[in-house]
């Protein structure tokens, strides 16, 4: 008996020994000189450094030759500069940042798989310097914490902020993305660039890494600085939902917000602004635009007649979800909002914001 307890306490004490060595080596990498915009002690460490790595030499295939993605699979889309391009979720999953060049800016498009959440940022410091972005493997509210490699300044993903390095609280400047199914993606832009497999990495993206975390309502792999059973729950927590800012105000609209089939369009004030926010359960995405036209005049808008996933101005100008001008001989686009799409839960940590009605 004696035996087996000595072995049994040995046993014990040697767990607990890994254990805070495994903490004290947590601890140390997280360290101290965080941001005061955030809490420390929620500050999480889910892989190593570099270990979910981003993809740094990006290749694309158009989206009319794409034979790697289901209808069902869902894309990040920006339009910057005159150029159309398509990032796939399947892909992101794995990876989260693509440092990539959109027109002539280069432009780290970043998604957060636990959070839901995906925002494009400029990568060229203040100082003229353009640098790669990569995943330090840490959390906040579940939300990626990425690297910047010139400067070591670590960033908060939702926020756009750094919250570590040499340029803590500064704010990256971000570029609207929006989401949409792949289906519908390919219908209306065949030549657009889509990221393909060829990223130099084994993976499997035809299977979501985090099994059933994206339709497990209440399914969290780390705390959140506000528990999740004390937050209001208007909808799902992993409803997407495109949440726009203005000033210090920020209102979300959740995809059932918008019909089931088609395109639902919502046109009213906010904050002292004319916003359009255009949504699809069916398509699987969602917009935000401006109103207000580059002449100062206020436009109104309906779905095209003749297209259905297309939107019409009252001076009859067609417009993608992208905001881009159907006609050729047109350089009229729509002026995108400052805004994200992101699970609700997220949106309610940060924001508390604002909630539309549920479409009815």
């Amino acid at each position: 008996m004696s035996n087996k307890l000595s072995f049994l306490t040995s046993k014990t004490c040697l767990i607990t020994i890994v254990l805070l060595l495994f903490l004290a080596c947590s601890n140390g990498r997280i360290g101290d000189g965080w941001s005061a915009n955030i809490d420390r002690a929620f500050i999480q460490e889910g892989e190593g450094e570099e270990d979910i790595p981003s993809i740094d030499l990006p290749e694309f295939t158009l989206a009319n030759q794409v034979d790697f993605l289901p209808d069902t699979s869902i894309v990040l889309g920006i339009f910057h500069e005159g150029v159309i391009k398509a990032y796939p979720l399947d892909i992101l999953h794995w990876h989260e940042i693509v440092n990539d060049i959109v027109g002539e800016t280069p432009i780290a498009i970043t998604y957060s798989t636990l959070s839901g959440s995906g925002v494009a940022f400029e990568r060229v410091s203040n100082n003229g310097i353009v640098f790669e972005m990569g995943v330090t493997g840490l959390l906040y509210n579940s939300n990626l914490i990425a690297l910047d490699r010139i400067s070591g300044t670590f960033w908060q993903q939702f926020l756009g902020l750094g919250v570590k390095g040499l340029r803590k609280d500064q704010v990256l400047k971000e570029f609207p993305l929006i989401e949409m199914k792949w289906s519908t993606w390919r219908l209306l832009f065949p030549n657009s660039q889509v990221l393909n497999t060829k990223t130099g990495f084994n993976r499997p993206y035809q299977t979501y890494p985090y099994g059933d975390y994206r339709t497990n309502n209440t399914k969290l792999l780390f705390d959140l600085t506000v528990p999740l059973d004390s937050l209001e729950q208007p909808i799902s927590f992993k409803e997407k939902g495109i949440g726009i800012t203005i000033g210090a105000d920020t209102k979300v609209y959740p995809l059932s917000a918008f019909p089931t089939i088609g395109l639902g369009i919502i046109e009213e004030e906010f904050s002292g602004e004319s916003v359009v926010i255009i949504g699809s359960q069916e398509h699987q995405c969602l917009a935000a635009y401006s109103s207000t036209r580059a002449d100062g005049s206020q436009a109104t808008f309906r779905i095209a007649d003749a297209n259905p996933l297309m939107i019409v101005d009252d001076r009859g100008i067609e417009y993608t979800i992208l905001g881009n001008s159907v006609k050729q001989d047109t350089d009229t686009v729509l002026q995108p909002l400052t805004s994200k799409i992101a699970y609700w839960f997220s949106w309610a940590i940060w924001e508390y914001p604002e909630l539309v009605p549920i479409y009815q």
